[in-house]
């Protein structure tokens, strides 16, 4: 499977593709939240196996964000993803648990810090 002219790579490999990226996005995930592990830790935290040198909380919350990731996949793979509110409250109970005990399931209400991204997109082509 490849990409076509357009640079679309259809929805099976799409899915591959996320699969194989899903270490990468929770790792970058647990980073804007502050969470201190390194991708090497995220990655086996992923794959099932405990680290050293994280908090409880750490590797609660990475695996938090992993089981969202595993949830959206599968909803995807099943072909029963649908974008709504209840939707958005039920992944974020997912990846929330623990961290909001007053609005489980609910969004955030207290104060959250997260680290600033900035992405830029350079035309390709220019000089």
């Amino acid at each position: 499977m490849t990409a076509d002219s357009n640079g679309y790579v259809g929805f099976d490999l799409a899915l591959f593709i996320a699969e194989k990226l899903r270490a990468q996005f929770v790792f970058d995930m647990a980073q804007m939240e502050g969470n201190t592990a390194t991708y090497p830790q995220v990655e086996t935290i992923v794959c099932g196996t405990s680290v050293a040198g994280l908090s409880v909380s750490e590797t609660r919350q990475i695996d938090n964000i992993n089981r969202g990731w595993q949830a959206l996949i599968e909803d995807l793979r099943l072909k029963r993803f649908q974008i709504n509110k209840l939707v958005a409250i039920e992944y974020n109970k997912l990846v929330s648990e623990s961290e909001n005990r007053l609005g489980f399931g609910g969004f955030r209400n207290a104060q959250v810090t997260h680290r600033l991204i900035l992405w830029i997109q350079i035309p390709v082509g220019t000089n």
